[in-house]
């Protein structure tokens, strides 16, 4: 590919149809013949020490001389390109400082592109003239030609360019290493390796790029920056794991912190480090993918929710390499990553039978709630059916994504009494607990139980269920803890 066409100076055309192609050929002298005077044109041209020029032919059959003029051309262009390279691959080598000298088969071969790519140039910009039936009836020549100082000119003027823009990079790549703005600096160093691929297709370009220092190779120089940058570079994360609740809510701050550390020394912050967040295990929705550190050197990571149905997760935060194009082919970037795990949680139903009726008791449900929040169980509240733990409150607790089942009971059961006016009421309690995973039952118990009085019988039963409120939710405290 020509790349370095891409940037060849417009002032080429300009220069040459200005002033190089006017100090072209004279016309031939009065009384001359045809063939002596086309030759003796030739021959001015061709030996203008001003020009390089070059000379072709074709045949051609009766009137239509238009495929021999093409091959002509061709003929031509060829021949100048050879005068013409010989003296590119000396300007590029002084612009360069490039000696093939112990070059790798690769580096001269991408030396040749260059060279290539200048030469194609200067032929694009070059004139020519034909002459019909010479040197013989049925052959066309024609004469390819360009000025020598122009086109030397611009060679030497587009290769110092592209050289001191690569350079350019280099410098204010090295200035912001210094200033602590380590992604903009790796950016800069990238953009040097590009351009300089870009302009110079992988071959070797030499340059002073410290004030007086000696010529050095700059794509080894800046490849060794990219290494120590992206080897400098370190992410970790405040927290190794975080637990998200059975709804899939994480139950704790996310964050990463982007340091780097130039060898043995301590590390510092870096800050406005593009990052990127991805699960690399389970499934869920980050609210906001990629991000960018702060003055710290920090980055929090807004989760908003993790798939409940996994018990684990993991999140990876690496560089974003779309902020920093060239780095993705790299085998090893910084990343870190922190692991979510799913809190234990206890799908939790409180039943009180009293009478003919049945009801939660919602200080205790709120006293269940504090005990598992204690004991470090997430919760979620089921409904209840009979006594017994059925198969239907089971899937109901798994569909929410339990670890476990605690189900607790209280009935109550009474009579008026006929001495007093009043009614009274036996509250007796159980309660269980069972693990959804296995299908085992953890434990199984009886509660305390009470009597209550009340002016009607719910009355009684909810008097008797407050006497034993506090203790039931001791033993349910006691054996839950003792699962741990």
């Amino acid at each position: 590919m020509n790349l370095l066409n891409c940037g060849f100076s417009v002032m080429m055309g300009a220069l040459l149809s200005a002033t190089a192609f006017a100090a072209g050929p004279a016309p031939a002298a009065k009384g001359e013949a045809p063939g002596a005077a086309n030759e003796a044109k030739i021959k001015r041209i061709l030996n203008d020490p001003d020009l390089y020029a070059g000379l072709g032919y074709a045949d051609y059959e009766g009137a239509d001389i238009g495929d021999a003029r093409k091959k002509a051309v061709e003929n031509a262009s060829e021949d100048l390109s050879r005068h013409i390279r010989v003296r590119v691959e000396s300007v590029t080598k002084d612009a360069l400082s490039y000696s093939a000298k112990g070059k790798k088969h690769s580096e001269e071969e991408s030396f040749d592109r260059v060279v290539k790519s200048f030469v194609d140039q200067v032929l694009n910009q070059s004139r020519d003239e034909e002459f019909i039936d010479y040197p013989k009836p049925g052959t066309l020549a024609v004469v390819a030609y360009v000025n020598k100082q122009a086109a030397d000119k611009d060679i030497q003027q587009d290769l110092n360019a592209k050289k001191d823009r690569v350079v350019g990079l280099v410098h204010e790549a090295g200035a912001a290493f210094d200033g602590k703005n380590f992604p903009s600096a790796l950016r800069d160093y990238l953009s040097a390796r590009d351009k300089l691929d870009l302009f110079f297709e992988g071959m070797p370009v030499n340059a002073s790029l410290e004030k007086g220092g000696a010529p050095r190779e700059i794509g080894a120089y800046v490849e060794g920056r990219i290494e120590d940058l992206v080897g400098g570079l370190e992410l970790k994360p405040f927290n190794d794991f975080v637990k998200y609740t059975a709804a899939g809510k994480p139950r704790g701050g996310l964050a990463v912190g982007a340091g780097f550390r130039a060898g043995k020394g301590e590390g510092e912050g870096v800050a406005k480090l593009p990052l990127i967040v991805r699960f690399s295990k389970g499934a869920g929705r980050p609210a906001q993918a990629k991000l960018t550190t702060d003055a710290f050197g920090k980055a929090v990571i807004p989760l908003d929710w993790v798939d409940p149905e996994q018990t684990e997760a993991a999140l990876e935060v690496s560089l974003d390499t779309e902020a920093f194009p060239g780095l993705g082919a790299r085998a090893v970037l910084p990343h870190c990553a922190i692991g979510l795990q799913r809190s234990k949680t206890v799908a939790y139903g409180v039943r009180f039978v009293n009478g003919n009726s049945k009801a939660g008791l919602r200080s205790m449900e709120e006293g269940v709630r504090g005990l598992l929040s204690t004991a470090g169980y997430g919760y979620v509240k089921v409904s209840l059916g009979g006594d017994d733990v059925e198969k239907a409150q089971i899937d109901r607790a798994r569909e929410a994504h339990a670890d476990y089942l605690l189900a607790i009971h209280l009935t109550a059961t009474g009579r008026q009494e006929p001495d007093f006016g009043l009614y009274s009421a036996s509250v007796e309690s159980s309660f269980s607990m069972n693990n959804l995973l296995d299908g085992t039952e953890v434990f199984s118990s009886s509660g305390p139980s009470a009597k209550g009085f009340g002016s009607s019988l719910a009355g009684a039963g909810w008097n008797a269920a407050n006497k034993i409120e506090k203790a039931l939710l001791q033993k349910v405290k006691d054996r839950v803890g003792a699962i741990r």
